[in-house]
């Protein structure tokens, strides 16, 4: 596993790890809220290597990052009025939004199911990744299942080093929350997991209710 520094050199570093991520590389990488752990989300290949390092079942779907809400319709069947709102307000940011996915978009990133949960991240490094990559990436934490989330490089080379290709350090994440993750694929908007965006300033900005849980 290599480590390369993002302050030292972005371009070349940007290079490597896209160049990584083409040759179904795995790329742990830090966002908005934690370090987050990045494979094609369309070679299959590389999603079970992630899976492997993660030591998580293969039916467990993984977070797909997009650079714009315009990426995110292309993976969404269908991006409501409520989840464009959401995007513009929330994106970039520490928001994941669950929709039904495209016919189209088929990746073991899904789990197996027909749903799809996308993020744009607010920090320049993945994002740099996707717009260079040309395709979504997964992003889910950076560490085993189970264990404590990472924050920084160091974090993640605790846990999965021998198991992943590379780490771009870029210094300790500035929130250190998971994101907030809501299900709109139904009528009733519904909070899944309260992260970085508290579930009363997501209210209070929308003007609506989520309720609580799985449908």
């Amino acid at each position: 596993m290599r480590v390369l520094n993002w302050a030292a050199s972005p371009k070349d570093v940007l290079e490597t790890a896209v160049d990584c991520l083409q040759h179904h590389g795995l790329v742990a990488f830090p966002t908005d809220t934690l370090y987050g752990l990045g494979v094609d989300a369309l070679s299959n290949k590389a999603v079970r290597r992630l899976f492997r390092a993660k030591r998580r079942p293969l039916e467990g779907a993984l977070p797909i990052l997009v650079s714009d809400i315009q990426q995110a319709t292309t993976l969404a069947k269908n991006m409501t009025d409520l989840a464009l709102m959401l995007g513009s307000r929330y994106w970039p940011g520490a928001l994941t939004i669950v929709t039904e996915r495209t016919r189209g978009f088929r990746s073991l990133a899904l789990g197996g199911g027909d749903s799809v949960a996308l993020r744009v991240p607010n920090h320049d490094i993945p994002l740099a990744l996707i717009r260079a990559l040309g395709r979504p990436i997964t992003g889910t934490s950076a560490n085993r299942s189970g264990q404590a989330p990472p924050r920084t490089a160091a974090d993640v080379a605790e846990q999965l080093d021998g198991d992943i290709d590379l780490v771009i350090d870029g210094g300790p994440t500035p929130i250190s929350v998971e994101s907030t993750v809501v299900d709109l694929r139904s009528d009733v908007p519904r909070l899944l997991r309260e992260g970085a965006i508290s579930r009363e300033k997501l209210e209070s900005s929308m003007g609506l209710r989520f309720e609580t849980g799985e449908r």
